[in-house]
């Protein structure tokens, strides 16, 4: 459906809701992705500027669930041999990060600074139309979410929204000098297949008053390319996790409706949070059966050792 065929009723509203759905549905499948990220201006003069980041993945992408408001997209990462022939050890799946995107959504939570986060009720003719992006770490802990909305023009369709996040991994793990990624982020999505996220962050330091200083400027692009590789092999691996991270999204989901602010410490007991779920998904997604009523106590002891009240 063009843009030119959108009405002024709702039938015309309907119709693009439908469509942007299937926009976003349609994000998924195999691919080779590339990111690539390079910082462009600094105010100061004597700033050092970072080596620029390009890595390159393969990534299988599904709709893990859907509903007429929501759609909620797993990326899964293949670590190892391009030409996967089923031999154990030859590929490592990892699970990666999750979208979920919600139409008119109320509940918003604005990342403040240092893993914590507050929650925003927004009211409804803010939100009328617009499509919330709510982007989540490999262990489903909250990353960012971003109000935007899709535009349809001259055959084009993307979606544009702007919000603050904690600091990529690349960053995290090497510097203290921002604490604050402001993401201005398009996500586009073509004709062959194919669909990207456009950047254009700054990166900030906030202080506890929320005054913020600008360190630099960073350009990024993730770019999404159709590649022909098996599937299967992916969905044979998530049916051993399916269960656990089910149980995981759910407890996230508690903590969240308990809280107007969420608050986390990223390592405990110098262990990483993630590491600890992966850890234990692992330990489940062996066993012969899955035992519940453990994996829900070992995934709510993770977050009681983890959530900062």
């Amino acid at each position: 459906m063009a843009a030119a065929d959108f009405k002024t009723d709702d039938s015309a509203q309907q119709d693009r809701k439908s469509l942007e759905r299937d926009l976003i549905k349609s994000m998924a499948g195999c691919y080779t992705v590339d990111f690539q990220f390079a910082e462009t201006f600094a105010p100061r003069g004597d700033y050092a500027f970072r080596e620029r980041y390009h890595e390159s993945a393969r990534e299988y992408v599904f709709v893990l669930e859907e509903t007429d408001d929501m759609v909620s997209l797993q990326h899964l990462l293949r670590v190892g041999n391009p030409k996967f022939d089923g031999v154990p050890g030859k590929t490592t799946m990892i699970k990666h990060w999750r979208q979920d995107w919600v139409f008119e959504n109320r509940e918003f939570m604005s990342y403040v600074k240092d893993f914590e986060w507050e929650k925003l009720h927004l009211p409804e003719e803010v939100v009328r139309g617009i499509w919330t992006q709510k982007v989540y770490q490999v262990d489903d802990a909250p990353r960012y979410e971003a109000l935007g909305r899709w535009v349809h023009q001259q055959g084009r369709h993307y979606w544009d929204g702007m919000t603050d996040a904690p600091l990529p991994r690349r960053d995290r793990t090497t510097r203290d000098d921002y604490n604050v990624l402001k993401r201005d982020c398009r996500v586009e999505v073509f004709a062959d297949g194919s669909w990207e996220i456009d950047q254009d962050n700054r990166k900030i330091q906030r202080d506890d008053a929320g005054r913020d200083q600008l360190i630099c400027m960073e350009k990024g692009l993730e770019t999404f390319t159709p590649t022909d590789f098996e599937r299967a092999p992916f969905d044979r691996w998530w049916k051993t996790q399916d269960k656990f991270w089910a149980d995981v999204r759910a407890c996230w989901a508690e903590a969240r409706d308990a809280r107007e602010r969420l608050k986390f410490a990223l390592i405990v007991d110098e262990t990483l949070m993630y590491d600890a779920f992966f850890a234990l998904a692992q330990r489940f997604s062996v066993a012969d059966a899955y035992d519940r009523e453990a994996a829900l106590a070992g995934i709510r002891g993770i977050l009681g050792r983890h959530l900062v009240d």
